[in-house]
């Protein structure tokens, strides 16, 4: 009997000796892993806009009363005022689109405005309108500018060499020249540029 009981003891002392082996096995495998980092936000910027605004070029009797200023951030070219006498006549200013931003800028709306006249006499303001152009161009490529034009300026780097040219056309005829003064206006032009892509850093 006394036999059979050190079984029993040995065999709950091995039992109990086994478990704590298990239990210590699984607390032996430990591991802590962690993730630490910082950021940061880069500053970034939309900047498109006129520089490099030349002085006027004119032929014929054509002539600069007032000559254009870049304005409001430069974001206008505005206040000139040109005169044409004779067919023939034009004025022209060469400027440039410049994209100084983080982001490339596509063209994605151009308004050019048609001359309008007016004179004490209706009729020969309007001879004159029709014998007026204004006009856009890319002076790099020599190409007219149109509303389908869709070009894109490089972030950063990106700029457009672009002329306004107000033409007097040379195929007025003697009978078609006015006899009092005609003023002119609606040359306005508007350019609109839209974020292309990402930002360049």
């Amino acid at each position: 009997m006394e036999k059979s009981k050190n079984y029993i003891v040995f065999g709950i002392l091995a039992l109990v000796v086994s478990l704590v082996a298990v239990s210590l096995a699984y607390a032996g495998f430990t591991q802590t892993l962690t993730i630490n980092g910082s950021g940061t936000v880069k500053t970034v910027k939309w900047d498109v806009h006129f520089a490099n605004l030349g002085t006027a070029v004119t032929t014929g009797t054509g002539s600069e009363i007032t000559a254009p200023t870049i304005k409001s951030g430069a974001t206008s070219i505005g206040d000139y005022v040109v005169q044409l006498a004779s067919p023939g006549d034009s004025v022209s200013y060469t400027f440039d689109v410049v994209n100084a931003g983080n982001f490339a800028a596509k063209l994605t709306g151009l308004t050019i405005g048609t001359p309008s006249c007016s004179s004490t006499k209706t009729s020969e303001a309007s001879v004159v309108c029709n014998n007026l152009t204004y006009k856009l161009y890319d002076t790099t490529s020599n190409t007219e500018l149109t509303a389908a034009d869709n070009a894109v300026l490089a972030a950063k780097t990106g700029v457009r060499h672009l002329k306004i040219v107000l033409t007097y056309k040379d195929t007025t005829t003697a009978a078609q020249l006015p006899t009092a003064d005609v003023n002119v206006s609606g040359l306005g032009i508007t350019l609109t540029y839209t974020q292309e892509g990402t930002a360049v850093l």
